[in-house]
């Protein structure tokens, strides 16, 4: 997997990575547990991740465009929303 960005929770327990084809995975730091693969909208270049302070949701998007918030721990996408 080629990394483009990198978002990490405030607490630093999780964090994330993207690359440039949208797929996104995310890491405990603690326990080394991955989650995803996951295929997503995301864009490469600036803050277009962001995870919860708890890891258990994060967003990932286009800069102008879809946005999509995600479970953690299933691929399910909760929510997905139109940024203009």
């Amino acid at each position: 997997m080629e990394i483009c960005e990198m978002a990490s929770c405030e607490n630093g327990k999780f964090f994330m990575a993207g690359s440039p084809d949208g797929e996104i995975l995310v890491f405990n730091s603690e326990t080394g547990e991955r989650f995803g693969p996951y295929k997503t909208e995301f864009q490469s270049g600036g803050q277009r991740m962001c995870i919860s302070s708890d890891g258990e949701l994060f967003a990932a998007g286009k800069y102008r465009g879809n946005t999509t918030i995600f479970e953690t721990k299933t691929p399910i996408a909760i929510k997905k929303f139109f940024i203009s």
